[in-house]
């Protein structure tokens, strides 16, 4: 309690008696207090008091603050007295009778061995009553530490592509449940090898829960989800063992689920002749197939390697002219690619990614006979169909050309649908015989555009929120979801309604009516496409705006 954080909340001020007073100035830095009028005479059993009782499940272990009382003016059979006690007895007091008048501000740090309840009293007791004089006790800067006993549980195990033991996606996410008795969820904390990866706040409940607590049950005793994100650029290549834990208002008291294994794989596609030849079936490659056979063994970093030898029957070779494709010509040749998503630096490789409708991704692989070596100078070819489409709906949209050591980039467009990905390589111009790569999946984000009226407002002002969304916009419409950020989460203040007919615009507005002092939001717009097979979420950039009282 202080300046900064002047709540009070769970305190219950209660008087019996004339002139009997409470006082809280803790918004402005001041006390919080109990106290008799000092010009008036008091009679038995006249009381001011301040109590706090614990929320359920919690109890009360310490007490500090800055600390003033005194006690008034006292007769035979008449004794003020100033008192600071729990359920279980009187903690401190200043007592007329036993030669306390006043004790001017003081530092107390008290450790209680388990509260329920605490209350600072001023008190008139004894048959002939109190004659006039100050009798209080107050706090400032006060602080109150709760603990309870209960661990959290989670109530639902994490699920998604952060605990799929195939996925090796950079980023992997995980979904899960859990709730708690007491002060409620704090910390979801990722932990990787023994060691934290990813820490962060199971759910800010409106910003109550965050260092320093103010309010008695500061965090989400009910089920909530929770949802943690992890890039594995971070970590080495390889497995690692990963668990989670999610963390109570205590800090102390956890639940932690059972470990599994993760495998990071964020090399380059590549592959080496001796990995090639283990994948087509060399001899003494162990756990080899023979060319039409199963996928050999795991390759960089554990992911497992396609051995491109795939051939898409329904598809025509867009080369029509006579001649051989590249350096040697072979049917007997193995095909990889993989995704290229980001810039340089940032840029990570995947056989799933998601883009943004606006951006664009590259294909990165190579081209090599069954053993090893490196077919140069061969136009390969970047065919597209939409997810879960029938194999018929393959089609060509770009190509490239193999450099000296049978590697190929070919930048892809992401505007259009989500679509299925692979490359594939004629070895004769004018004949259909093709290899195909393993398949890729193209998910493309249905973004949108955003703008504000206006970057700086004062409370009572109104805001209008416009934009576009990218794609294909339904038949019926489709719903965009307004959002501002509060702490660390995303909520939906405002949902405006979009149609083919207006071309994707949209148009949403707020009035800011409870900012009481100057506040800086940030919005963004969250499209959930009604088709997923065709688009997935996307959202705008997000847009600060200052609010002043």
């Amino acid at each position: 309690m202080g300046p900064d954080h002047p709540e009070t909340n769970g305190w219950v001020p209660e008087v019996h008696g004339a002139y009997t007073y409470y006082g809280n100035n803790c918004a402005s830095g001041g006390d919080i207090e109990v106290a008799f009028g000092p010009d008036h005479a008091h009679s038995q059993g006249d009381y001011s008091d301040y109590t706090f009782v614990a929320p359920p499940d919690t109890r009360i272990v310490r007490v500090s603050g800055l600390r003033s009382m005194a006690a008034g003016a006292d007769q035979a059979f008449g004794n003020p007295k100033a008192i600071l006690r729990s359920n279980d007895g009187i903690i401190e007091q200043c007592v007329r009778a036993y030669g306390c008048t006043e004790r001017g501000t003081e530092t107390i740090d008290l450790r209680l061995p388990s509260a329920k309840s605490l209350s600072f009293v001023a008190l008139c007791d004894g048959a002939a009553g109190c004659p006039p004089g100050l009798t209080s006790y107050r706090l400032r800067q006060m602080r109150l530490d709760l603990t309870d006993d209960a661990d959290p549980v989670i109530t639902a195990a994490p699920a998604g592509s952060l605990v799929t033991a195939t996925n090796t996606d950079r980023e992997r996410t995980l979904t899960y449940s859990a709730s708690d008795q007491g002060g409620g969820l704090y910390q979801q904390r990722l932990m990787v090898d023994g060691s934290q990866s990813v820490v962060g706040p199971v759910n800010d409940n409106g910003g109550k829960c965050a260092l320093p607590f103010r309010d008695p049950v500061p965090c989400r005793t009910t089920p909530v989800t929770g949802s943690v994100t992890l890039d594995t650029t971070s970590l080495d290549e390889g497995k690692h063992l990963v668990r989670l834990e999610v963390v109570d208002a205590t800090g102390v008291n956890k639940a932690q689920s059972p470990q599994w294994s993760i495998m990071v794989d964020n090399k380059a596609p590549f592959l080496t002749p001796a990995e090639v030849a283990a994948a087509m079936g060399a001899p003494g490659a162990a756990g080899a197939g023979g060319p039409s056979g199963p996928a050999g063994p795991a390759g960089p970093g554990g992911s497992t390697v396609l051995t491109g030898t795939t051939t898409i029957t329904t598809l025509s070779n867009p080369d029509r002219g006579p001649g051989v494709n590249g350096r040697p010509s072979t049917l007997d040749a193995v095909v990889t690619a993989r995704l290229i998503v980001g810039t340089r630096g940032h840029a990570h490789s995947s056989t799933r990614a998601v883009v943004g409708y606006v951006d664009g991704t590259r294909v990165r692989g190579t081209l090599r006979t069954s053993g090893g070596d490196a077919i140069a100078a061969a136009r390969v070819h970047v065919i597209e169909k939409p997810i879960g489409a029938a194999e018929s709906h393959w089609h060509a949209v770009a190509s490239a050309t193999t450099d000296d050591a049978g590697a190929f980039v070919v930048p892809l467009a992401a505007r259009g649908r989500s679509r299925d990905v692979r490359v594939v390589y004629f070895p004769t111009a004018g004949a259909n015989a093709n290899r195909s790569s393993g398949q890729l999946s193209l998910q493309v984000r249905q973004d949108a555009s955003l703008r504000v009226s206006r970057r700086a407002l004062r409370n009572g002002d109104r805001l209008a929120l416009s934009g576009r969304v990218a794609g294909l916009i339904p038949a019926r419409g489709l719903t965009v979801r307004v959002q501002v950020r509060l702490g660390r989460s995303w909520f939906t203040f405002a949902k405006a309604t979009t149609t083919r007919a207006r071309g994707g615009r949209f148009v949403a507005r707020h009035r800011f009516t409870k900012t009481t002092h100057a506040t800086t939001y940030r919005f963004r717009a969250l499209v959930l496409p009604g088709d997923r097979r065709r688009y997935a979420s996307g959202h705008s950039r997000t847009i600060a705006v200052r609010v002043r009282p």
